[in-house]
Formats: structure tokens, C-alpha cells, sequence
């Protein structure tokens, strides 16, 4: 099987899938895919009902766990450069005001 994300099949409402975390890899369920097919609303699989639902990209979305490991890296970057450039936009509009 090759290394692709799922964006390539079809997605599923309701089916168990992997994504990446800064804790490592979380299986996750998804419950509404958006409009454009780019993101899709999870929740986490697991016991913890105090876990609120979140949006992910679907690049970073796998069928199998250790595809997940393997892509935890690159959706740390792309992660920590999306926060940092929040923080920026958000420090430019205070400083304005």
C-alpha cells in the first residue's frame, strides 16, 4: 500500500482513522467533513469525555497508525508556523489599537 493519505479515497463519517499529536498518535473518529474536502471535524477515540472535538487537515489523516508516526514531524512544523504566525497577526492588531 503506498504512503498517501486517505484524501485520495474517500472519507467516511463515522470511521476510525490516525492523526498526529504532540503526544504522538491519536486514533480518532470523524464526525463532519467540510465542504472544501481540505478539513474534517474529530474527536479523539477515547474514554475522556472532558476532549472536545477539533479540526484537522485531511493531509494529515491515515488509515494506519505507523503512518501517522512517520508523518508527526512534518505537522509539527506546519503546526508551530501556523501558532507563530497567529501570535504575529495578533500582536500587529493590539499594537494598532
Amino acid at each position: 500500500m503506498d504512503n498517501k493519505t486517505v484524501k485520495q479515497r474517500k472519507l467516511e463519517v463515522g470511521k476510525k482513522y490516525y492523526t498526529c499529536s504532540y503526544t504522538g498518535v491519536e486514533r480518532v473518529i470523524i464526525i463532519k467533513i467540510f465542504d472544501n474536502n481540505k478539513f474534517v471535524l474529530v474527536k479523539a477515540d477515547r474514554e475522556d469525555d472532558k476532549l472536545k472535538p477539533f479540526v484537522r487537515p485531511v493531509k494529515y489523516i491515515f488509515d494506519t497508525a505507523n503512518k501517522a508516526k512517520n508523518a508527526k514531524r512534518d505537522w509539527e512544523h506546519e503546526d508551530r508556523k501556523r501558532r507563530k504566525k497567529r501570535k504575529n497577526k495578533n500582536k500587529t492588531n493590539s499594537k494598532s489599537s
